[in-house]
């Protein structure tokens, strides 16, 4: 696996150098003759426990922390009051547009549902598309045409993020990019191999061999 923003993380790259530290200390013990091999064995036992446990909470910090910002980014923009040049054209824009809907043949209707602005984004409001589901559902004229065109409908809705504008935010996008690669990555340490990619590695079973193989006089 090719390096990730996880990876870039301090507890992570923490985690990976007390595995090397690990793995060089108790390698060092392995030319000691002086010890009981069950202390060594507890020692590589607290090394592992450590390493494990201090990788467990920067996960479970981490995790905790991306999922309360984007609530927070996601409660922004659910409470954020629209604001309109005019209330009142506003509120004609919308009659408007609900009586020229109305009258639509599915063409129109499906041409109005493609129709894009400059920005080759939707035209189309969260409001706008609630009003021609909600018609072409009542309107028996268009009952051979109603499942395609709130199929259409439901595209576009998901495709341009429309009634969830926070997946079109940045910050909302970086965090859940992280989401993703700790659930990609099963809490698992990932450790760079000699050709730079990162390959999952067992604390335990990098360490306790090492350990095991103390020979006690």
């Amino acid at each position: 696996m090719k390096e990730l923003l996880l990876f870039q993380q301090p507890f992570y790259k923490g985690a990976i150098k007390a595995l090397k530290q690990g793995e060089d200390h108790l390698k060092k013990r392995l030319k000691d003759n002086y010890l009981k091999r069950s202390i060594i064995l507890e020692e590589a036992e607290t090394i592992c426990n450590q390493i494990e446990t201090s990788f467990k909470e920067g996960i479970d910090s981490l995790s905790k922390d991306l999922e309360d910002k984007n609530r927070a980014i996601i409660n922004e923009y659910k409470n954020k009051v629209p604001t309109y040049t005019s209330g009142t054209q506003e509120l004609l824009r919308r009659q408007d547009f609900e009586m020229r809907v109305k009258y639509m043949d599915a063409g129109e209707i499906k041409a109005l549902i493609g129709n894009k602005n400059s920005q080759g984004e939707a035209s189309l409001s969260e409001y706008d598309i609630n009003v021609i589901r909600s018609i072409v559902s009542e309107r028996k004229d268009l009952t051979a045409e109603k499942d395609s065109i709130i199929s259409e409908l439901r595209l576009l809705q998901i495709n341009n993020n429309i009634g969830e504008e926070w997946k079109n935010d940045k910050a909302y996008q970086e965090n859940q990019n992280l989401i993703i690669e700790i659930m990609q990555t099963q809490n698992y340490l990932w450790v760079p191999g000699e050709t730079g990619e990162y390959a999952p590695k067992s604390v335990k079973n990098t360490l306790m061999p090492i350990a095991r193989a103390y020979k006690e006089n």
